[in-house]
């Protein structure tokens, strides 16, 4: 039976793959350095999962900054919604920690790889919107500094100086 979900899951892959428009990398090639990596087309294989406990469990196995941006993305995204739960929160501010304390590796290869000029970084946004919720006004305020000072926007009409300043409101009234 196993067989048959691995066939299915990699045809299913290779249909995707085969749909998708490959564009080439900037920034240089991958480098998973890592003895027991994974290569290229297993990161490909684990985002299509969708299955945020193996994104997580095989984060120890992927040392590429981008593609570490693309897992640790995909995990808060995939979690951010249940964000009412605690635990699921928890877990979000830890991979959310771990993607900001990295940032600063992944950035240059995200700008290098951006069309636009744009850095598409939703780790951002879903970190400094669970914080107001939780009332953590300065660790938002924080995040939204880091977003600015690398030219992030949040793809809002006032991006992340508005919400910086409707922050700074919020904590001079608590």
């Amino acid at each position: 039976m196993n067989w048959i979900t691995v066939a299915v899951l990699l045809i299913g892959l290779l249909i995707w793959r085969g749909a998708k428009p490959q564009r080439p990398r900037k920034g240089g090639k991958r480098t998973n350095a890592l003895p027991g990596g994974l290569s290229g087309e297993q990161i490909e294989a684990l985002l299509a999962s969708n299955d945020e406990a193996e994104m997580v469990a095989n984060m120890g196995r992927v040392s590429a900054p981008l593609d570490r941006h693309r897992i640790l993305s995909a995990v808060v995204i995939k979690i951010y919604p249940g964000r009412k739960d605690p635990a699921v929160r928890a877990h979000l501010y830890a991979c959310g920690k771990t993607y900001l304390e990295e940032f600063g590796t992944m950035a240059p290869g995200l700008q290098a790889a951006s069309e636009s000029g744009t850095m598409d970084v939703p780790v951002f946004k879903c970190l400094a919107i669970a914080m107001e919720e939780d009332r953590r006004y300065a660790e938002a305020l924080a995040i939204c500094r880091l977003a600015m000072q690398w030219g992030v926007d949040d793809g809002t009409k006032t991006g992340y100086a508005g919400r910086a300043d409707r922050l700074k409101k919020k904590m001079a009234v608590h």
